[in-house]
């Protein structure tokens, strides 16, 4: 598990340099900076148990509100695709009224995995305080996926500015859903698919700046 964690630190550290080239050492629009600004606080949670490690030698079994890293990192990512840019994209067709319904499969799914982890967790453990806790933590990440999906099926006639994101979209939409899976397979013991998961989650973290990027640049033609 060292050498696993190890090796997600090195990934949310490439993420963050990634980032940082690309989006906040040169002027780029507020949407790939606040991409940028998520993906910092990823890392900062990392930092927190990496730094609680090299102090005490173990890895926290308990809730810690650096969690709520990952909560300031699914709040920026929403807060890119919310308000104004959301009403830039979303034109009022049919096609976007039809991705705006498909859209709130995300949330459901995300209330469905949660419930599920915190029935289990309840049983198993009787932590009440920790399953409401996280849940509190992931909120920001049901309103991200929500946009996520649907920027991800709006109709793009121009094929310019929602084209250009849907792999970031893409990407993020993965990162909710391993985030997810991964707070189940912590409940439920299963540690080795957890770092597994985990590491997925900082690979997926990685992409999504690339990704990013490939989109800023497609917005510059």
């Amino acid at each position: 598990m060292l050498a696993i964690s190890i090796v997600q630190f090195a990934l949310y550290l490439a993420a963050f340099v990634l980032g940082l080239k690309f989006f906040l050492l040169k002027k780029t629009p507020l949407y790939f900076r606040l991409l940028f600004y998520g993906v910092a606080c990823f890392l900062l949670e990392e930092i927190y148990y990496a730094v609680d490690f090299a102090c005490t030698g173990v890895w926290g079994e308990t809730f810690s509100f650096a969690a709520f890293g990952a909560s300031a990192g699914y709040a920026f990512m929403f807060s890119a695709n919310y308000g104004q840019f959301d009403s830039f994209v979303d034109d009022g067709s049919a096609g976007c009224e039809r991705a705006r319904k498909i859209a709130y499969l995300a949330p459901i799914l995300l209330v469905v995995l949660y419930a599920f982890m915190g029935v289990e967790c309840i049983r198993l453990t009787g932590r009440v305080a920790f399953v409401v806790l996280t849940i509190l933590c992931k909120l920001p990440a049901f309103a991200a996926g929500y946009y996520n999906l649907k920027h991800l099926l709006l109709p793009d006639s121009m094929h310019f500015v929602v084209d250009s994101l849907r792999p970031c979209n893409l990407m993020c939409l993965c990162l909710i859903l391993f985030d997810s899976v991964s707070d189940i397979l912590d409940v439920l013991g299963y540690k080795l698919a957890y770092g597994i998961c985990e590491t997925i989650i900082a690979v997926i973290l990685v992409l999504v700046m690339i990704f990013a990027e490939r989109g800023h640049k497609a917005w510059k033609i």
